[in-house]
């Protein structure tokens, strides 16, 4: 999602402490916070449990996001900018 920890402590509305706890493992977010990251884009049954909510996802989507997340930096910023460019409306001069 390219939010850094303090972009995330800002989403749950706790100050950078607390959420560092989370991603810890030393405090849990509460329902709250849990709400608020799922109001972001975060995919909460997976911070929670760990497994993905794979039935909101196709098979080809779950194989992509499967190879996403092997990538490092690099590898994600790259896809991003072919995505994007890619994505580009027609006539924008980059197609």
């Amino acid at each position: 999602m390219g939010l850094t920890q303090a972009d995330c402590a800002k989403v749950c509305d706790v100050v950078l402490r607390t959420y560092h706890t989370y991603e810890t493992g030393a405090a849990t977010p509460n329902a709250e916070s849990l709400s608020h990251l799922y109001e972001s884009g975060f995919d909460v049954l997976y911070a929670v449990t760990g497994a993905r909510n794979a039935g909101q996802l196709s098979d080809e989507q779950q194989v992509l996001l499967a190879q996403w997340c092997k990538l490092d930096e690099r590898g994600r910023a790259l896809v991003m900018a072919v995505m994007q460019t890619y994505n580009e409306p027609a006539g924008s001069g980059n197609r």
